[in-house]
């Protein structure tokens, strides 16, 4: 059988190894195979060089990625942590307070200014809410994945008055941080764009774990795109941009 492209470790003569691409192919005479065999080794030392050195470049911009990912994730953690401890804090207070006087006897004249300012608190306090929960909901670091993203599905949904279904497949341990911060990203973006464009009526979140891998699907019934069209829009654009 000829062997063709097939990359082996040869020794040399001085006892060096060196990396080649062997090509063996049968000799024929007038449609007739001969036992003997045309031998073609061609040194791909340089190739794989470069190769080790790509490798070793995707491996160091992989780690920077998840070393910016970690960083980000750290700095939305501390700023929802502030908002919710600090902020939310100092607003419950001002609610509360704001609550007592109107129903004080003697703020009866103040009473309609008062009950303003209330709602106007009572707006930013469920704004900053909002803000902590989707800069870092805490449930993805303390209750995992599969919680975080059941509980984000279900509240999206409620807010676009969406009817949500949601399945995952049993975890038996928590995954790669990393990970879980990556899927729980997307799924935050797709569900943010099925609300604002979609003009759905249902919208469905699976995480399951396919062929030893795992496998985030957000999917609606609502009014979609054309990709072919949306393909050949872009490339009416300038040559460098398609």
């Amino acid at each position: 059988m000829p062997l063709r492209n097939k990359e082996l470790v040869i020794g040399r003569p001085d006892g060096s190894r060196v990396p080649v691409l062997a090509n063996v192919v049968p000799l024929r005479d007038r449609g007739r195979l001969h036992d003997r065999r045309r031998h073609c080794y061609q040194d791909i030392t340089e190739r794989k060089q470069i190769e080790e050195k790509l490798q070793e470049s995707n491996n160091n911009l992989q780690l920077l990625s998840r070393r910016l990912v970690e960083s980000q994730e750290t700095e939305r953690r501390h700023i929802a942590r502030e908002l919710h401890d600090e902020v939310g804090q100092t607003l419950t207070v001002a609610e509360m307070n704001l609550q007592a006087m109107v129903r004080s006897p003697g703020a009866v004249s103040l009473r309609g200014r008062l009950k303003e300012s209330l709602q106007a608190v009572e707006r930013v306090l469920e704004q900053v809410r909002d803000l902590s929960l989707n800069l870092r909901p805490s449930m993805l670091d303390d209750l995992g994945l599969e919680a975080a993203l059941r509980w984000y599905t279900k509240r999206q949904a409620a807010l676009a008055e969406l009817q949500s279904k949601f399945r995952a497949d049993a975890m038996e341990n928590r995954l790669d941080p990393v990970v879980e911060t990556a899927c729980f990203r997307v799924a935050q973006e797709a569900l943010t764009n099925v609300v604002r464009h979609a003009r759905a009526r249902v919208v469905a979140v699976e995480l399951l774990k396919l062929d030893g891998h795992l496998h985030l699907f957000v999917r609606d019934d609502g009014a979609g795109f054309d990709v072919v069209a949306l393909r050949d829009r872009r490339c009416w654009a300038p040559a460098w941009a398609c």
